[in-house]
């Protein structure tokens, strides 16, 4: 099993969707009100990479946990020959000015009427946990 690449998720081809992660707001320390289409890269270098979080202590270890719970997502998939995963939304603190936060906010966009078609079918379980 190889290490899962930044630029995997999501594709951000789409005409008309904003690519960029805006600024910090500069009173409340988080990203403004809104869904932003980007890469794992991008996030990376934002929330992870960037020297604003130099000193930080948590960040690139709740980053490695992420990127594990993608390869969990991407391993329960290949039995199935199908992708069921669409898209990530990540919220939360590590999304903020917070030099040490704790956790990642992740929800998982899957295909339900895909997931309910496996039900029952041996090896299927429910989407994996994120340790993040």
């Amino acid at each position: 099993m190889g290490q899962i690449t930044d630029e995997r998720l999501p594709d951000v081809s789409m005409v008309g969707i904003l690519h960029a992660i805006p600024p910090l707001d500069s009173v409340t320390g988080h990203l403004p009100s809104g869904r932003y289409r980007t890469t794992l890269g991008h996030i990376r270098h934002r929330f992870v990479d960037h020297p604003e979080f130099s000193t930080s202590t948590t960040r690139q270890a709740i980053w490695d946990r992420f990127l594990s719970y993608l390869t969990a997502w991407e391993t329960s998939q290949q039995p199935l020959g199908q992708q069921i995963l669409h898209t990530l939304r990540i919220a939360g603190s590590f999304l903020s000015d917070e030099i040490d936060p704790e956790v990642l906010d992740v929800s998982p966009v899957y295909d339900e009427g895909m997931v309910s078609d496996l039900a029952g079918t041996p090896g299927t379980t429910s989407s994996p946990p994120c340790p993040c």
